[in-house]
């Protein structure tokens, strides 16, 4: 034990000081795995799965899911497609008559909601073509979404996707349906 010129507290105090630097430094190494697991994880895959739409198994995409709150409470957004149509999933009820509804990514034209179905999802199924070309441009997507019931009525929302990764995911797409398979890494279960 150290008693000379400031004994046990200069002693404490050092202790302090490492330990506060220590957990600095833990909270700093956490942040970085967290962001590099963040970053491993792609924005878009391509998986063999359950397409609702045509009532059967099929080569899929989806992009990674993100949280809005819908008014209520925080519901999931996310989009599929089948080649044929953007769907895009929530968990809460969605409300056209919003001002401005529609998707639009990077500086184009935004694209208005085609339909909505089973009340949760939305659609873009005549423009999936244009879609798919400005997806593969692009690198930000912005959806603008309104929910019911939200009294007193709210704003519309905004679920923004990142389109990192979806011309990749997009040529494993194309190579799923002439092989039937999604590369190993990407494929999932029966349901998306």
């Amino acid at each position: 034990m150290y008693l000379r010129g400031g004994g046990f507290s200069a002693i404490a105090d050092n202790d302090r000081e490492g330990i506060v630097g220590l957990r600095w430094h833990l909270i700093s190494v956490m942040f970085v795995f967290s962001e590099a697991s963040a970053l491993a994880a792609p924005a878009w895959q391509t998986m063999v799965a359950y397409d609702a739409l045509r009532d059967k198994t099929a080569c899929l995409m989806k992009s990674a899911h993100v949280t809005v709150n819908d008014g209520q409470t925080m519901t999931p957004v996310r989009f599929l497609y089948n080649g044929q149509i953007f769907l895009v999933t929530t968990e809460s009820n969605v409300d056209l008559s919003y001002p401005n509804v529609g998707l639009q990514v990077d500086a184009n034209t935004p694209i208005p909601i085609e339909r909505v179905h089973k009340d949760t999802n939305v659609m873009f199924a005549n423009d999936a073509g244009q879609l798919t070309t400005q997806f593969i441009r692009g690198s930000k997507a912005k959806l603008s979404l309104g929910f019911w019931p939200t009294w007193p009525r709210g704003d519309t929302v905004v679920a923004e996707f990142s389109l990192a990764g979806f011309t990749r995911a997009h040529e494993d797409f194309i190579q799923c349906q002439q092989t039937g398979r999604a590369r190993k890494s990407t494929q999932e279960g029966k349901q998306p």
